[in-house]
């Protein structure tokens, strides 16, 4: 079992990492660091690493770039393994952090994404073919509004691979309103952009004579009501249906509609969250009209805690994308979720209608996923 200490463990990151965790075999957080000590984490949370009393293997840091230096002092004192995530580092504190890295083990990166680590490869070859053929390089970042420094540690990260696959020629160049001179082939061009909530898009563009080349990574949320639920200080735990052994309900009544089931599957798992929780979610694609299977099983289930469900009076809502784009689309869905909202006694806060998103990826593009977002903060 790796012990990890959180450590900012009450931002927004923090909290991302801390529910997951809560999923995550053969790791748990021991503590968490944070000025801030408002959130239920389920771990002590402590103002400083030397009130930190909890044996630890490893740190995992998403702070501030002001709290680095301090941090990496006491990893190597205490030889603790980093898990360096903070962006925004001077010069000096990642000199710094290969110091730190002789003394005790460090992994820094400017983003964990699988996905950006594999393009920081890609663009580091197509630069080596590219730019000896005359192409200019360009990397323009997006982030959402609350983001503070700039340009982000991945697009410095990025940068920083292809020149390095260049010999280090090249110098960076982030803003060209004072400049009236053209462009020196020897330049890598960063733009930042800040709006919205973006969670983080990177285009790096190879221009050339007559053609252009484009990499693009662009980070979406898949838990984006949870990501919002998350940020206004609520824990969420969310079920995949779809991956559970999840049995339809047999109607034998030897539950007596407030006992144990005779079927022994992952449906109690669902029965003790929905029963501790202040809210419950339906998040489900519309299929013929209807919820999907899965979700209508586990609310067959609801027979056998129907009393303790009723007597709780939790808030609930709906969330649900179908390709049709129909006004009528989701009437049929709408009338079952009001009639068991009705019956159960749930406190509706809403529901957000995806209308026209056929794919994964429409959905991820759609108005709908800020919508979502919006909610699960506002509550």
């Amino acid at each position: 079992m790796v012990r990890v200490i959180m450590h900012g463990c009450n931002g927004v990151m923090g909290q991302v990492i801390t529910g997951m965790a809560k999923d995550m075999e053969g790791l748990t957080i021991v503590a968490g660091i944070d000025l801030k000590n408002d959130k239920e984490n389920g771990y002590p949370v402590y103002a400083s690493l030397e009130e930190c009393k909890e044996e630890a293997d490893v740190v995992v840091d998403f702070a501030s770039p002001k709290a680095a230096d301090h941090l990496m002092d006491f990893c190597a004192e205490k030889k603790l393994g980093l898990v360096l995530c903070t962006t925004g580092l001077s010069e000096e504190q990642i000199k710094k952090v290969k110091e730190t890295a002789e003394k005790t083990a460090v992994l820094r990166s400017a983003n964990m994404s699988l996905g950006v680590n594999l393009l920081l490869k890609l663009v580091q070859e197509a630069a080596k073919v590219l730019a000896s053929s005359g192409f200019d390089i360009e990397i323009v970042e997006k982030h959402h509004n609350q983001k503070k420094d700039a340009p982000s540690g991945t697009a410095l990260a990025l940068a920083e691979s292809m020149n390095e696959a260049l010999g280090n020629q090249y110098h960076y160049v982030y803003d060209r309103s004072s400049v009236h001179e053209k462009r020196d082939p020897k330049e890598i061009g960063i733009q930042a952009m800040r709006g919205g909530t973006i969670v983080g898009e990177h285009d790096i563009m190879f221009a050339g004579r007559d053609e252009v080349i484009t990499f693009t990574h662009t980070a979406y949320s898949r838990e984006i009501f949870a990501k919002g639920a998350v940020e206004a200080g609520h824990k969420v735990e969310r079920f995949d249906l779809a991956k559970m052994n999840i049995h339809p309900c047999i109607g034998c009544v030897a539950c007596g509609y407030e006992g144990p089931c005779v079927q022994k599957d992952d449906n109690q798992q669902i029965r003790e969250a929905i029963l501790g929780a202040d809210m419950v979610v339906f998040a489900t694609p519309l299929y013929y009209y209807g919820m999907s299977a899965q979700l209508k099983i586990v609310v067959d289930r609801f027979c056998a805690y129907n009393s303790s469900l009723h007597g709780k009076h939790m808030k609930s809502a709906l969330l649900t994308v179908a390709w049709n784009a129909d006004d009528w689309t989701f009437e049929a869905l709408e009338a079952h979720y009001k009639t068991l909202v009705r019956y159960c006694g749930f406190k509706d806060q809403g529901m957000v209608l995806g209308y026209g998103c056929g794919s994964p990826d429409m959905t991820k593009r759609s108005p709908y996923v800020e919508e979502a977002y919006q909610m699960g903060k506002n509550l």
